[in-house]
């Protein structure tokens, strides 16, 4: 029957009297990819397609108008680079399970121009829920964990508790299935030239290990969003999007100022927030019925429900994934950010702590602390963003900013055998680097700022509640004139100054 769908389906068909694919579309896509990035299997950076003869912009757009004339790709773009690598957490000998490993997949660089190209191309076909976080341009991780806190403190400031629950879809990326997914593109009116190519291209997947120095022998994969592609994420947030679309269509759960706001996703990533437990349970119900209809489950023993608010000590019915009960817990994990329950909403900043100090060690150990300035570059190059990863979506506490600061102030004093403050402060001055509650007010501010001109319903929405305020606020506190970053920057560092009473 879907063979047969695919035979029968005629959708939108572009103008067959010029190219689709540009020369000005490739050098902007040209422009979108980064230098740096690991090879394929043919070898062939993006380096080497920018710095080649300028002929290289009209053959590949040759080729890549008869791909989508044709519907087919060459065999290259089928074959992946498999490396598996260690996961960060992991502790002991990597060789004695397989799960101590994830998988990355490298795709040819042309048949990532390729993607790139259509996804331009195709990019009204290729939307999703303003709920899905993962995949867009300019929103992040620290957007759906602002959601999560701007939603709970709605509910907890009018006095009520809300209930929140952590989903685990079981191998989601790996269970894609094609002709699901196909449907899907058939069922928004999506080019023919686009449902030819995808067919062709996923159909016929071929995956190469490389273990050390060596290859495997190449093995066929059907089943699963191809690893690697710049079309996949995409691809994967269109197969999920029913699951947000039912759940915001069922005006079940949370609602601010009359939009429901009831699930937040980041690629597979769900979480559900509800003032009522009933409302939980169907929300759960809506959202296994509806994964169970794309081939995908969830795994209940990952899942996780946790209470905020002035109730959240009282004891609830549990609430069950095909009669499995979800485990109530003091604290959940979402998006590598752990939520504590409570009166208000609070975080678990010891995990960042943990692996400041992990990576910090690393440096020091090849470097030692003679030679300062490469020392505090690499530190802020790979050390502060752990430490402060997610930081400026939480709108913590001076407490809490304290305790982040811990680590950071304990490097100088290593480094300038001193701890008194005020040379602490000199120290710090004349290396150029703010103090940590400083760098935390302001990504604060930058988030805030870049979250105001998002085009995200939900966010603006959340936005509004108090965004400006906060904005306001983090000025009027180092008393910047004006709420730009660079200015805002120069009054901070005037404000450490008159502080500390530095004579400079």
């Amino acid at each position: 029957m879907c063979h047969e769908r695919l035979r029968e389906y005629i959708g939108y068909v572009e103008h067959k009297d010029k190219d689709i694919i540009s020369v000005e579309l490739l050098e902007e896509v040209f422009d979108c990819i980064n230098n740096g990035k690991a090879a394929g299997l043919d070898r062939l950076t993006i380096e080497h397609i920018k710095f080649a003869h300028p002929i290289i912009v009209t053959l590949l757009k040759e080729l890549f108008n008869l791909l989508l004339e044709y519907g087919v790709v060459p065999e290259g773009f089928r074959k992946g680079l498999a490396i598996p690598l260690p996961k960060n957490d992991t502790s002991g000998e990597f060789g004695a399970k397989l799960e101590n490993f994830r998988c990355i997949t490298i795709s040819p660089v042309i048949s990532k121009l390729f993607e790139h190209c259509m996804l331009r191309l195709f990019s009204k076909y290729l939307h999703s829920n303003d709920a899905q976080y993962g995949f867009k341009k300019k929103i992040g991780c620290s957007h759906a964990i602002y959601s999560v806190k701007q939603v709970v403190d709605y509910y907890v400031r009018g006095g009520s508790t809300v209930n929140l629950c952590t989903l685990d879809i079981s191998k989601a990326f790996d269970k894609v299935n094609l002709f699901v997914l196909l449907g899907k593109l058939m069922d928004r009116k999506s080019p023919n030239c686009l449902i030819n190519v995808l067919f062709d291209w996923f159909s016929h997947n071929v995956i190469i290990v490389k273990w050390l120095n060596e290859l495997s022998s190449s093995f066929q994969v059907n089943l699963g969003i191809r690893q690697g592609g710049a079309m996949s994420p995409v691809l994967f947030a269109i197969y999920v999007d029913d699951v947000l679309v039912k759940l915001n269509s069922s005006r079940l759960g949370c609602t601010v100022k009359g939009l429901t706001v009831n699930a937040f996703m980041y690629a597979d990533d769900l979480i559900l927030l509800a003032a009522s437990v009933t409302d939980l349970q169907r929300l759960i119900d809506i959202c296994v019925d509806s994964l169970t209809t794309i081939q995908l489950s969830v795994n209940a023993k990952k899942c996780f429900c946790m209470r905020i608010g002035k109730r959240f000590r009282i004891d609830c019915n549990n609430v069950k994934i095909d009669k499995f009960p979800i485990q109530w817990s003091s604290e959940i994990r979402y998006l590598g950010v752990y939520f504590i329950s409570g009166h208000v909403i609070k975080f678990n900043l010891d995990y960042c702590k943990k692996k400041f100090y992990r990576c910090l060690n690393s440096i020091l150990s090849k470097t030692g602390t003679k030679v300062i300035d490469i020392l505090l570059s690499l530190t802020h190059s790979y050390c502060i963003p752990v430490l402060l990863y997610a930081t400026e979506s939480m709108s913590l506490t001076i407490t809490e900013k304290r305790r982040l600061a811990s680590p950071f102030q304990r490097l100088y004093f290593k480094m300038f055998t001193s701890f008194d403050p005020q040379t602490i402060a000199y120290c710090q001055f004349y290396t150029g680097y703010l103090p940590m509650d400083y760098m935390i007010d302001l990504r604060f501010l930058k988030f805030l700022t870049k979250t105001a001109n998002t085009t995200n319903v939900f966010l603006n929405l959340l936005f509004s509640l108090n965004g400006n305020a906060s904005i306001n606020n983090v000025c009027a506190k180092y008393q910047a004139i004006k709420k730009d970053i660079s200015s805002v920057k120069n009054a901070m560092w005037n404000f450490f100054i008159h502080e500390n009473k530095l004579n400079i």
